[in-house]
């Protein structure tokens, strides 16, 4: 069996779809995706977590890119597929911070 890298999250959009255009010329589409667990507590009392998670789809998908900036918008409910990618950059203080996208390859 082979290693994989995969995620799967269905939540739903906090915001309209971004388009980017890179100083190469690619376009990516962007929007962020709220999760949450809802569990009982000990109490009795439910309790909710929400987690915020940041999409990117690349133009090389074109089916996945076009259907996503065609019809998919705030507030839509979404199943998304794709891998953890992590970056980072040096804020204004100098220091290092991480981020973690989720690269889909299927919504």
């Amino acid at each position: 069996m082979s290693d994989r890298n995969v995620a799967m999250l269905i939540g739903k959009l906090g915001d309209e779809p971004e388009i980017i255009t890179t100083s190469t010329g690619k376009r990516v589409l962007k929007f962020s995706l709220c999760t949450k667990r809802v569990w009982k507590g000990a109490d009795g009392e439910l309790r909710e977590k929400k987690n915020w998670h940041t999409v990117e789809i690349w133009d090389s998908l074109k089916g996945t890119f076009s259907f996503v900036e065609r019809f998919v918008g705030k507030g839509d409910r979404v199943d998304v597929e794709g891998e953890i990618d992590y970056s980072s950059y040096e804020d204004r203080e100098g220091r290092k911070v991480w981020k973690t996208i989720i690269k889909a390859r299927d919504v």
